[in-house]
């Protein structure tokens, strides 16, 4: 059902290891001076992690890069909960400890799109959309601007907005709506993700900069198409345009706009 698995965490390395038992107190007192709050962070993060199986939480911008993420509300130790018809519900709660591992539904692939644009795509394939009225669904098959979720990071809080300028947040009901002006505790998420910190991947806008736009194109439409004699079928329009949409940081709009544009032709022949 999933499109993709979950990683392990591999074993936590902290900066400054192993060192020299032999020191000085002049340097052990300076050192507790200058990284005791440090030290106690680390100590608190580590606990955590821990409490939730290496299910590590999101701090800064550059933590985004990190692929697979579970999103879990500030208020009630809930994960959000992909549904197959599209639809975002707020799961279970995670009160045992042993239950505190987010099930395969609540698990999202993070796609980062700039330094605080982030995209969600479901175990469905489908992207996590803000449409007109507000409504938070996982229908999309592609990123445009609707898509794109600005990321407020506060003291190490996280808020998420969407392109309508306001945050996610979740009604009485239970769905998930991009409507409240301000950033209070339903509008606080904690971003999870199990993918070891020390290992580097290259991220999709990485891969969107580096390499040749047709192919990329390419790739893109082969996620959607159905093939009739093997044949794959592409837009016919010069792959510069795509190179502008790129430079602007509109790739994937411009991709989008493409495959809507040969549907539309398909119909009117």
């Amino acid at each position: 059902m999933s499109e993709y698995g979950q990683v392990k965490l591999g074993k936590l390395k902290l900066k400054g290891g192993e060192k020299s038992k032999k020191k000085s107190k002049k340097n052990k007192r300076k050192h507790d001076e200058e990284g005791g709050e440090s030290s106690s962070s680390t100590k608190a993060w580590n606990e955590e992690t821990k409490k939730y199986h290496g299910w590590w939480p999101l701090k800064t911008f550059e933590d985004l890069g990190c692929g697979i993420v579970a999103v879990q509300t500030s208020f009630k130790n809930s994960y959000i909960f992909a549904v197959d018809n599209g639809t975002l519900r707020l799961g279970s709660e995670h009160d045992d400890h042993l239950e505190a591992i987010p099930m395969e539904e609540e698990i999202f692939t993070l796609i980062k799109i700039s330094e605080n644009k982030i995209a969600f795509k479901s175990g469905y394939g489908k992207y996590v959309s803000v449409n007109a009225r507000g409504d938070v669904m996982a229908r999309s098959e592609a990123v445009g601007p609707q898509e794109q979720i600005e990321v407020v990071i506060e003291n190490e809080k996280i808020a998420l907005q969407g392109h309508n300028g306001y945050f996610i947040t979740i009604n009485d009901e239970g769905d998930f709506k991009a409507l409240s002006r301000t950033a209070k505790d339903k509008e606080i998420f904690i971003l999870r993700s199990n993918v070891s910190r020390n290992k580097k991947k290259k991220t999709l806008n990485e891969e969107e900069e580096a390499g040749d736009v047709r192919q990329f194109e390419i790739n893109y439409v082969k996620q959607f198409q159905s093939f009739k004699n093997n044949r794959l079928k592409l837009h016919e329009g010069p792959s510069s345009s795509l190179e502008k949409a790129r430079n602007k940081g509109k790739l994937h709009e411009a991709m989008l706009d493409r495959r809507e544009k040969m549907k539309a032709d398909r119909y009117c022949k």
